[in-house]
């Protein structure tokens, strides 16, 4: 009976430990499962590290266009084309995946599950490969400048509002109150400038809503 002798390598894809059976040249990554082939093992390996090494690259290349970005939120084609190939190339970065969590709320201009999830996500990865570019304190401080001038959009609007409102307040109801004590409006037509109002407040209310989404 022969033995086999087992040879313990390194998986290209996880860094788990991967159990190699020399007479039939392959073997199973104890972690990730992944089938490893020995004649093909340093050339996926130097294919993987050129991966990882491109992947950084558009990550500090996203990092500086977000950082550079006077106003954090919105959409940017550019940056959105460098997180995907970072993450098409490298899916298993930590990096990649603070940043998509970080820039997909930009987009969205709010913190929701999806971005929770990433963070879950390059929390998990980081076990096994520390961050080195774009952190989960780098996630949490873009998180922050982002809520911070979404809350002061939100009252800017507010505030546009209430002036909008007090203009067609006066426009649609006081003056035709004051023509009609004067004796030159009938109620009727008082009424109906009331109703014209209450339909521009609204109106206006809810196109001041969603330019605010869009941004």
């Amino acid at each position: 009976m022969t033995i086999m002798e087992l040879q313990v390598l390194e998986c290209p894809y996880c860094r788990g430990d991967v159990n190699m059976d020399p007479e039939q040249g392959s073997g199973v990554c104890t972690n990730c499962g992944k089938s490893i082939i020995v004649r093909k093992y340093s050339e996926n390996q130097s294919r993987i590290i050129e991966d990882r090494k491109a992947a950084y690259e558009k990550i500090v290349q996203a990092k500086n266009l977000l950082e550079s970005r006077r106003n954090p939120l919105g959409k940017d084609d550019r940056i959105r084309w460098l997180i995907d190939n970072a993450m098409a190339l490298d899916s298993q970065n930590p990096d990649a995946w603070y940043l998509n969590a970080a820039f997909t709320m930009c987009e969205s201009g709010k913190w929701d599950g999806t971005s929770d999830n990433m963070v879950s996500r390059a929390r998990g990865l980081e076990a096994a490969r520390p961050t080195k570019y774009f952190s989960y304190e780098d996630c949490m401080n873009v998180k922050k400048e982002a809520e911070q001038l979404s809350s002061r959009i939100n009252k800017g609007m507010s505030g546009i509002f209430a002036l909008v409102v007090v203009f067609l307040g006066f426009f649609f109801i006081g003056i035709p109150a004051i023509l009609y004590l004067a004796g030159m409006l009938p109620l009727f037509v008082l009424g109906i400038m009331a109703g014209m109002f209450l339909f521009m407040a609204l109106a206006t209310l809810f196109a001041l809503r969603a330019g605010n989404v869009k941004m």
